[in-house]
């Protein structure tokens, strides 16, 4: 399935349809993909990721698997299975139409001619990212590097992994966040690291899921709904970045999936995936992180460098709530920006609230921490604030963005979530 996929003829009729039918997939996805055929068995230090997280899938699976153990008639039959279920199932129909055709006659090219040059790349892409997660395998007993904590009513955090087209779904049960499963997906067509509007780019960043469209609400090019996202967030707008619109959605009725980069920057599933994400969304608390590459790590090695950030929390709340007005305000970065302020307009306002003041109390409780992607130390915290003072007393929600610069971590942004 990449490019052309060729075989070399051999000097009788057996081997060549041998080599046909066998080499089908091989040849396809080590020489055209540049990856290496499905694994034989799983690494003792792994846990293969590549469990078909739906019928669609595990069907497509076999078949591939089907072909690499020269049992071409198998997998006609999965693909068979397959389409009767998924019609729309464009993939799934050339690759049956390949296989049909190699019993009689050499394949030039992958859909022998039946395609155009632009149908046949979208094809392969999605063919290289459907095949690739075949040999996905992560550390047993690991979790995602960039969730450090998520807070305690968040029940499941969704993270996309925009080079390899895949939304994994983790679950948070009593701190300890766990893989629950993951979907195929499909980008912006221009990539990713969006800037501004137009740009057809899915953006980088930690988000929220804001709200729910029903179908009936929207256009069939939005396939079983919508989940929006609120790009531009806060840290997008300190930075510039302009847009609206990034939702993540299904495909229209006639599609059963779209190739990898084929939006104008929203995150979009087949109908059947969409269906079963919106089982895990509570919007308003769901995060959608956004990232190039999902990177894995023991919990062991999340918990230490975790560890750093939260004491400098705690002696920020401290110094805050013990009125060193000088320690309180020297967590903040010369860097900072928020809510149309910079740094010395934003160090005066708060030295003259807290001079007003003869006591306080602060708490935080409900903590998240998830690292923003594309930074080498930039991390989203958010928190339920308990503020009492001999003022005035409140609770809310606050976000702020804490970079980690010469060994110590600063406060890049703050503001209410």
């Amino acid at each position: 399935m990449g490019g052309a996929i060729f075989v070399y003829i051999n000097n009788t009729l057996r081997l060549k349809r041998l080599c046909l039918l066998a080499g089908l997939f091989f040849f396809a996805s080590t020489v055209f993909f540049g990856i290496s055929p499905v694994k034989a068995a799983i690494k003792t230090d792994a846990t293969r990721v590549a469990t078909a997280t739906t019928e669609a899938e595990g069907l497509l699976f076999k078949s591939v698997e089907a072909i690499q153990q020269r049992k071409p008639d198998e997998a006609l039959r999965y693909l068979d299975e397959l389409l009767k279920k998924y019609p729309n199932y464009r993939l799934a129909h050339l690759i049956r139409g390949d296989l049909l055709m190699a019993k009689t006659k050499p394949i030039s090219g992958l859909g022998g001619g039946r395609f155009s040059v632009e149908q046949i790349k979208a094809f392969r892409e999605e063919a290289i990212a459907r095949i690739n997660r075949l040999n996905t395998y992560r550390p047993s007993e690991s979790v995602p590097w960039l969730i450090w904590s998520l807070p305690a009513d968040v029940r499941y955090a969704f993270l996309v992994e925009t080079t390899q087209s895949r939304l994994y779904v983790f679950r948070n049960q009593d701190g300890v966040i766990s893989y629950v499963t993951d979907f195929y997906v499909s980008i912006g067509k221009l990539g990713f690291g969006k800037t501004k509007e137009g740009d057809q780019k899915t953006p980088l960043g930690v988000y929220f899921i804001t709200s729910t469209l029903a179908k009936n609400q929207l256009k069939d090019f939005y396939g079983s709904g919508a989940f929006p996202l609120n790009y531009p967030n806060d840290w997008d707008v300190r930075e510039g970045r302009t847009g609206s619109g990034i939702w993540l959605h299904g495909v229209p009725s006639d599609t059963f999936s779209r190739p990898p980069k084929a939006s104008d920057g929203c995150v979009v599933l087949s109908n059947q995936d969409f269906n079963i994400i919106s089982q895990y969304v509570d919007v308003g608390r769901t995060p959608v992180v956004v990232t190039a590459k999902l990177a894995w790590v023991h919990p062991k090695i999340l918990i230490k460098e975790r560890q750093q950030l939260t004491d400098a929390i705690e002696a920020f709340r401290i110094a805050w709530e013990s009125k060193d007005t000088k320690k309180y305000l020297d967590f903040y970065s010369p860097a900072f920006r928020a809510q149309g302020m910079t740094y010395t307009q934003w160090i005066e306002q708060k030295r003259q609230a807290s001079d007003r003041k003869s006591w306080r109390k602060v708490a935080f409780s409900n903590m998240g921490i998830v690292l923003y992607p594309g930074y080498e130390r930039l991390a989203e915290v958010t928190f339920l604030q308990d503020y009492q003072s001999s003022e005035f007393n409140h609770k809310m929600r606050k976000r702020q963005y804490w970079y980690l610069n010469q060994g110590h971590w600063k406060i890049m942004y703050e503001g209410i979530m």
